[in-house]
This record gives C-alpha cells, structure tokens and sequence, in this order.
C-alpha cells in the first residue's frame, strides 16, 4: 500500500511543478498580448483563448495536490472543535461525496471528449485545437483526485480504526 501512496505523491508533485510552468506560460502569453495590444496596435488572436484551456489544466491537474496538502475549502465552523478522530470519521464520510464527483468527472468528461473526437469539433477560435484535448482534462483531473481521495480514505479509516494521531 505504501508503493501505491508513494507513487501517487509524486504524480501530484509532479502535477504541481507542471501546473506551476504552465501559470508561467499564461502569465508570459497575457504580457506578450498586452505589449502586441499596447505598443503595435496588433492584439493576438489566440492568446485568450490558450490562457482559458492552460487555466482549466491547472483547474483539474491540481485537485490531487491540493487535497493532499489539505487546501480545499471546507465549512470549519464544526470542523475545527474536533478531535483527530472525529475529523477523520468526518472526512471518511464524506469521502462517498468526493468519490462521486470523481466518478462524473471520469465517466461524463470521458464521454464527452471521446463525442468530440468522434464528431471532429474544434473550438473555432484563434488556435482551433480539436476539443476533445482540453476536454481531457476532466477526466484525467478527477482521476487524479480520486486516486489521492483513496489515499485521504484510507488514512481517515486508519485513524478511525486505530485512534491516535494518525498519518496526516
């Protein structure tokens, strides 16, 4: 069990580090765009729209890791007053929840790319790309999510079971 947690850590820093080269590249697009818009009077056509398909990669590549360093929002007002053992049978329950938002994000965003790919639909904008690249991204940022939920679940299920201080 512990290749399996060691693995999926790495692909979520891996994630991060990718993630982070690509919030570079949309801030050099969005200064490239803005210098061609002010100082030549000729904006990019394709800038906006590359900045809108590497934001949704970051979106979606980036659950995984931010699940495992704890950084998606939650409602603390009960949360907080816990002990260890309570948060972990908290977030164990509703681990159901996160388990069936990956699932839609695999199966529709799966099901989705592979219609347009069969329908060959394109974005029709300054770069045209086929969509059903970027429509991968769903599937495969809930898969990455998912995998490092069964990892959170686990651990809560360790702490429920055993009590202590857990993993986290």
């Amino acid at each position: 069990m512990r290749l399996f947690e060691n693995i999926v850590t790495k692909i979520n820093l891996a994630m991060m580090w990718f993630c982070g080269i690509l919030i570079v590249l949309m801030g050099l697009a969005t200064t490239y765009d803005i210098v061609m818009r002010s100082f030549f009077k000729a904006p990019t056509q394709w800038a906006f729209e590359l900045n809108s398909y590497l934001c949704a990669a970051v979106a979606f590549l980036a659950g995984g890791f931010t699940l495992m360093v704890n950084g998606h929002v939650r409602v603390d007002i009960l949360y907080l007053r816990f002990r260890p053992r309570k948060k972990a049978l908290a977030d164990a329950c509703t681990s159901v929840l996160l388990f069936l938002l990956c699932a839609v994000l695999i199966f529709i965003g799966f099901q989705t790319a592979i219609e347009s790919w069969q329908s060959a639909s394109r974005s029709g904008g300054g770069l045209n790309p086929p969509l059903f690249i970027p429509q991968l991204l769903v599937p495969l940022g809930g898969f990455l999510l998912g995998l490092q939920a069964i990892i959170r679940f686990l651990s809560d299920l360790r702490m429920v079971l055993k009590g202590g201080e857990g993993e986290r």
